[in-house]
C-alpha cells in the first residue's frame, strides 16, 4: 500500500538526475563512464566506482524533461550535452 511518507517530492527528482545506459533492453542498466581527458588533453578525474559519470541534458521543446528513445536499427552518431559529475547540474549558458 502506498503511503505519502513514501513519495519523494517532485523537486528533490529534479535535483538529482542522473543518467543511465541500457544495452539489452533495460536487463541491466548503467552509469556512462566519463573519458579520461578533455579534446585538449587535460585529465578528467570522474570514476564510476566513486559515483561520477556523464550526465546528459535532454529537455522537450516545452521545457521538460524529455524520455530518449532508440530502435535496435539505430545507426550513426549520438551527439548530446549535459556534465561530468554526481547528478545532472543545470546549464548556466
Amino acid at each position: 500500500m502506498f503511503k505519502i511518507e513514501d513519495s519523494v517530492a517532485a523537486k528533490e527528482v529534479e535535483e538529482n538526475v542522473r543518467t543511465f545506459i541500457t544495452h539489452n533492453k533495460g536487463g541491466r542498466w548503467e552509469l556512462i563512464r566519463a573519458p579520461t581527458e578533455t579534446t585538449t588533453g587535460t585529465k578528467i578525474e570522474c570514476y564510476l566506482e566513486d559515483g561520477c559519470s556523464i550526465h546528459l541534458e535532454i529537455y522537450s521543446h516545452q521545457g521538460k524533461l524529455a524520455p530518449v528513445y532508440s530502435t535496435e536499427k539505430a545507426i550513426g552518431i549520438v551527439l548530446g550535452t549535459g556534465n561530468i559529475g554526481k547528478k545532472l547540474t543545470p546549464n548556466e549558458s
